[in-house]
């Protein structure tokens, strides 16, 4: 469930989780559940009485193996599901982005790829100029046929 950090290398004997995070959640279910904030999860005197490195680290890598257990179990759950929809989401139109432009430079795309309406005859076109073609002056993109008609030309 967590990849190896090299900085972790140097100071393994004081790791007992993979994120502050999951630390702050660790120390919580702790005092919840009426034992200390050591790793192992009971009373300070068992803590401190157990010597064997082996079982420790058993223990360190239970912790790390239920960081995401404590993360997933949590009430803000559908918030974090909300999250990875909206991830999903966008990644999924920024991959289908992605495949129009290629398709468009392999020359594999509609011809109609990549073109706005005229804002007049409403026609696709690759080429809009931008001009104020009515009383209201308002900003419009016009093509170029419509352009002749509009600049009085």
């Amino acid at each position: 469930p967590f990849e190896w950090r090299t900085k972790w290398e140097r100071c393994w004997d004081e790791v007992t989780t993979c994120s502050k995070r999951c630390n702050a959640e660790r120390r919580l279910d702790n005092k919840a559940a009426g034992g200390s904030d050591k790793t192992t999860g009971g009373s300070k005197d068992a803590a401190s009485g157990d010597d064997d490195d082996d079982e420790d680290n058993a223990l360190i890598n239970s912790e790390f193996r239920n960081c995401d257990d404590r993360a997933s179990s949590s009430g803000s759950s559908d918030d974090a599901r909300a999250e990875d929809k909206k991830t999903e989401d966008r990644k999924a139109l920024k991959k289908a982005a992605k495949l129009q432009k290629r398709e468009k430079r392999e020359g594999r795309a509609p011809e109609t790829t990549g073109q706005k309406d005229c804002g007049l005859c409403a026609a696709p076109s690759d080429l809009l100029i931008r001009c104020t073609v009515d009383e209201a002056q308002k900003w419009h993109l016009v093509c170029g046929k419509c352009w002749t008609g509009a600049s009085g030309g």
